[in-house]
């Protein structure tokens, strides 16, 4: 399971927004992050992929786009976990709406903290970002919306049964080589 942080980092952060819930890389990014010293929310997401069977590789968007966008599609089921504010990043942005306009595209799962002040004004003009980057499309599954830790928590096992689900569709999940149909009779030498 490829989980891709899709967050500023403390160098990027959107203009006036406030740096707590964010560190030095994407995968710092904690949305929730009362009581002080929760774990980021990556961290979350790699403990349930290990309880629920997957090898979990982690990574920044940015560093998972050569795996995202190959010609022959993605070499592994992915989830996207996205802060609703890196849709204010012109890069990040971009490189959502490369990657999820995509026909076997990761799983995205959008991140609210309502409860924080600066996301609750800058949500409707978030949320416009978002449809633009992350577009609904007949037969694709659409964002996910998280709105607590808890939430998180109780989704992520069917997110990631979905992600699985999408990359087997795509047809990734075969065999190399064709297997032969088995007899159902004994052969016969003549």
């Amino acid at each position: 399971m490829r989980l891709t942080v899709a967050a500023p980092d403390l160098s990027r952060l959107p203009s006036g927004r406030s740096a707590e819930s964010y560190g030095r890389d994407p995968q710092d990014w904690n949305p929730f992050s009362e009581p002080k010293g929760q774990r980021p929310l990556v961290a979350y997401a790699r403990e349930q992929a290990v309880l629920h069977g997957f090898l979990a590789e982690v990574g920044p968007l940015g560093g998972h786009m050569d795996q995202l966008t190959r010609d022959d599609g993605p070499d592994a089921p992915g989830v996207i976990v996205v802060d609703p504010w890196a849709v204010r990043d012109a890069e990040l942005r971009e490189s959502l709406r490369r990657v999820c306009r995509l026909a076997s595209r990761p799983l995205p799962i959008v991140v609210w903290n309502m409860k924080d002040e600066q996301t609750a004004r800058a949500e409707t003009e978030l949320r416009a970002l978002l449809r633009e980057a992350i577009p609904e499309r007949p037969g694709v599954p659409v964002a996910a919306h998280i709105t607590s830790l808890a939430a998180f928590d109780r989704d992520l096992p069917r997110i990631f049964t979905t992600a699985l689900t999408i990359y087997s569709r795509s047809n990734r999940l075969r065999p190399e080589y064709p297997l032969a149909r088995p007899r159902l009779t004994a052969e016969q030498d003549d």
